[in-house]
Parts: structure tokens; C-alpha cells; sequence
């Protein structure tokens, strides 16, 4: 038995898609569950995840507090089987997508964090600006690069295509809910709870056979929402990098020191360049920068009340 986890929030618009290639799977009857909660919509998501109850062994949940991984952390009481898969509703599935999983964890036993390959379901051929200066895997969560199956870095693992074992999973629950999706704006990774596991020796196994599609939609490809969402990576870094080491003692004006340097180098770079794509590029740099100090203050001011 696998369990498959998946939050939404007014996903109407790519809910469908996902749900139906859910139905298209070719796994067994009774070899795998699909939980998804709604997390707070106001659309037609709670109808649309009603409507597949007889297509899907499926378990609808429901919270209108805002948070991906607090809706996750609902769905934990849900669990079954050895094999824990995280998705997305806004992703749409090969038919054999349990297989090459259930596949991959018995061949690798001694691996216990799971991922594949993440490609871009665009809405429309992108525009070479797009190409030029947009990470894909950090703004589209794409790993489009080749990879055999084995040993890989968990940072391979984004949200939209991973998998865990159960125990080690529920041995490290809650899941953090200060970090992820959170309304229209918050600190960016959801999947980040994974990067202490692999830190203490879980390793990671790529799975290509696990190909899935990422719906991109038209808004997404408008030049400022890549820079939205380097933004929330910024937060999300600075808040991953507070799990790990002290704040840092050397300040100027409450900033640390280093991001000072950065922050005036990449404000000089852009008053000098007359390069768009260069432009853009450096636009991005300040706008982690900001997201960065943003957190920064939240987290000063976290600890200043613990």
C-alpha cells in the first residue's frame, strides 16, 4: 500500500487534470490511497474533490487554516502502507507514476527519500527571456536534466514529485509549518523538512520512470512573477539557514554584515548595466536579498519573544 498526500487551494482551474491522471494509474485496486486536503478554497475545489470519490480510493479532508504543510499535517492520521508519495494539484501523472515508486523502494532498501523528474507542461511555447534568465528548477520546480536511477542529492526533491518511507516520516512529524505555501505570501519550502533527514545519512534515490508534468500557467510566464517567487525563496533560505546555524553575531543596522556587502554590490552592478537580461538577473538577486532580510526580522523577532 501507498499513500499519496496532496494540499490544495482554489485549484479548480488544474484540480481536474490532476484527479484525472490519478484515475488513469495503472496500479492495482488496494494498492494505493490518495488523501487530499482542502486547504481553505473558495472556488469549486471542494466539489471537484467530491466528484471523484467513486473513480479514486480517495479521502477528502477539509481545514480553512491557511498553511500547505499545516493542511499536510492533518493528512498524517490517514497514513497506510510503507511508502509515503507528495504531489501537487497541479500536476498531472504517468499512468505507471506508483509503479516505478513502489519499484524503486523495493530495489533500493537502503535509501529512503525518493524523487523524479519534474518537466513543464506550458500553456504556450516560452518566450526566450524566460529561457535566458529563469531558473527553472527554483521558479517552475522542474528537474529537467537526465539522471540515472540511484544516489542523488535530496535537493532534487521539490514538492510536486517525491516520496518517503512511512517510518521515517512519522518519527519526524510534525511537519515545520512556519515554512511553504502559506496564502500569497511566505517563506518558499515545503519540502525542506527533508534536508535534516538527508543531513543525518538518509539518502536520496532518483527515480526517472517517476516522470510527472507540471501544469505552468499563463501568469506564472509574466516577468514578475519569477521575481515574486525569488522573493519567497529568499525568505524560505533564511529560514532553513536559521535551522542550522546561531543568527550571526556581526551586524550593521540590524542587517548581517555579509548581506550588506551583497545587497550594495548588486545595487551598483544594476545602476551600471544597460544589459536587460543582465538587468533582470540582478533584479532577481535583490529581490532574494529583500526576501532574505524580511524573514531575517521575523525570526530576530521570534526568538526576542522566546
Amino acid at each position: 500500500m501507498i499513500t499519496v498526500l496532496i494540499a490544495t487551494l482554489n485549484g479548480e482551474a488544474t484540480l481536474p487534470q490532476t484527479l484525472d491522471s490519478f484515475c488513469g494509474l495503472t496500479a492495482a485496486p488496494g494498492t494505493f490511497k490518495l488523501v487530499a486536503v482542502d486547504n481553505g478554497s473558495t472556488d469549486r475545489t471542494r466539489a471537484i474533490l467530491e466528484s471523484y470519490r467513486d473513480r479514486l480510493p480517495l479521502t477528502v479532508m477539509h481545514t480553512p487554516e491557511p498553511g500547505k504543510n499545516r493542511a499536510l499535517n492533518l493528512a498524517m492520521a490517514h497514513l497506510e502502507g510503507d511508502l509515503v508519495l507528495f504531489s501537487d494539484d497541479d500536476v498531472v501523472l504517468p499512468a505507471d507514476w506508483l509503479d516505478a515508486y513502489r519499484q524503486a523502494a523495493a530495489a533500493h532498501p537502503d535509501m529512503d527519500i525518493f524523487c523524479g523528474p519534474i518537466a513543464p507542461l506550458w500553456p504556450y511555447e516560452p518566450p526566450d527571456w524566460i529561457r535566458r534568465n529563469v531558473p527553472m528548477g527554483l521558479i517552475y520546480a522542474l528537474t529537467e536534466a537526465e539522471f540515472p536511477e540511484g544516489a542523488c542529492t535530496v535537493r532534487l526533491a521539490w514538492g510536486p514529485n517525491f516520496g518517503i518511507r512511512r517510518d521515517l516520516l512519522e518519527a519526524h512529524l510534525p511537519l515545520p509549518e512556519n515554512i511553504g505555501p502559506k496564502g500569497k505570501d511566505y517563506p518558499m519550502g515545503s519540502e525542506s523538512f527533508l534536508y535534516p533527514l538527508a543531513d543525518a545519512g538518509h539518502r536520496t534515490c532518483f527515480v526517472p520512470a517517476a516522470r510527472v508534468l507540471h501544469i505552468i500557467r499563463p501568469f506564472q510566464m509574466e516577468r514578475e512573477w519569477p521575481l515574486g517567487r525569488v522573493y519567497r525563496y529568499g525568505r524560505g533560505y533564511c529560514r532553513m539557514a536559521f535551522n542550522k546555524q546561531p543568527r550571526p553575531s556581526r551586524e550593521l543596522f540590524g542587517r548581517p554584515l555579509w548581506w550588506v556587502r551583497a545587497y550594495l554590490v548588486v545595487k551598483l552592478f544594476a545602476a551600471l548595466s544597460f544589459d536587460e537580461d543582465r538587468r533582470y538577473k540582478l533584479e532577481g538577486k535583490r529581490r532574494f536579498l529583500e526576501g532574505y532580510l524580511y524573514e531575517y526580522r521575523q525570526i530576530a523577532a521570534e526568538l526576542a519573544k522566546a
